[in-house]
């Protein structure tokens, strides 16, 4: 009998996470608990910042061609990020409600130490989709794209049937939009994203752009609220289960602060959740563990 041999190819490495589906249950939870809010939607600012982002370039841009938009668009999803990393570094208490979770942010980051120390930075050093080591993000609608356009259009907050690129909803997205863009300077932030080359004076003008600033007025607060908790009976059945989903939460916040266990982080919900304990000893167990931020936390914000 002949016999063969040859070389064989090694196995091809399998990137990404989760390879055999585990975290399938996780998501089918929670997509029930919350619809309209997933795991990688942590930031209640990004609910109003893209619809305004939309709007405002539909007033500015209207002829503009889709490759202008993406590199306008990609510049101001830089920019939003470096704004509150900035705001993160220049006020004292929780670093949380600032810079976390935004998007691009690990990429980002060194962009603030540099304008820090007196440099200029120019947005499209990392907004550009060519460099690999610069680019804060692949996806040609950074964070938009990946993490937020699905929730927000199944909330009918943007809507993508309408053009090249997601645009916002007249009758949902639209509010939202307009209480947003009444609390920041709008003008300066175009004027940093159209000239591409900002300085840490820059980022400082901007403040207002920083999700800590949710709370100023205008209408976008209120806004976010109706959508979260739905207090308009907008989104039938899936408002509701939101709305106590995110109602019990809360309580949780409350008694965990009354009881003197700190805040709602991921130990204490577990703790909370599995452990079914009075919680005098739940701040007992609490005290135990570092402490972690937790991404709903960061979303809630919007409620308190």
């Amino acid at each position: 009998m002949d016999v063969q041999t040859a070389w064989i190819a090694r196995p091809n490495v399998i990137g990404g996470l989760d390879h055999v589906g585990t975290q399938g249950p996780c998501i089918l939870i929670y997509s029930q608990l919350i619809p309209g809010i997933t795991n990688v939607t942590d930031r209640a600012r990004y609910y109003s910042f893209y619809p305004w982002f939309l709007w405002s370039f539909d007033r500015r841009h209207q002829a503009a061609e889709h490759d202008r938009f993406i590199e306008l668009y990609r510049r101001a999803d830089c920019l939003f990020t470096l704004i509150a990393e900035r705001h993160a570094r220049v006020n004292e208490g929780d670093s949380r409600v600032h810079g976390p979770a935004m998007v691009g942010r690990q990429k980002l980051t060194p962009a603030v130490t540099l304008l820090e120390a007196g440099q200029k930075v120019k947005l499209s050093t990392y907004a550009g989709l060519e460099d690999l080591g610069s680019r804060y993000f692949a996806n040609p609608l950074g964070g938009l794209g990946q993490y937020y356009s699905g929730t927000l259009t199944h909330l009918q907050i943007l809507d993508n049937t309408r053009g090249p690129w997601p645009n916002f909803t007249l009758e949902y997205g639209g509010p939202i939009a307009r209480g947003f863009g009444s609390t920041v300077p709008e003008d300066k932030f175009w004027t940093a994203v159209e000239e591409d080359t900002i300085t840490v004076e820059t980022l400082d003008a901007l403040h207002a752009f920083c999700p800590c600033q949710m709370k100023r007025g205008g209408g976008e607060h209120e806004e976010l609220l109706d959508v979260f908790f739905d207090r308009k009976d907008r989104y039938a059945e899936e408002g509701v289960q939101r709305r106590k989903t995110l109602a019990l939460l809360l309580d949780l916040s409350s008694a965990l602060q009354q009881a003197g266990a700190g805040d709602l982080d991921e130990n204490a919900f577990r703790i909370g959740v599995y452990g079914r304990m009075p919680l005098a000893t739940m701040s007992q167990e609490l005290r135990k563990f570092p402490r972690l931020p937790f991404g709903a936390a960061h979303l809630l914000g919007a409620a308190k």
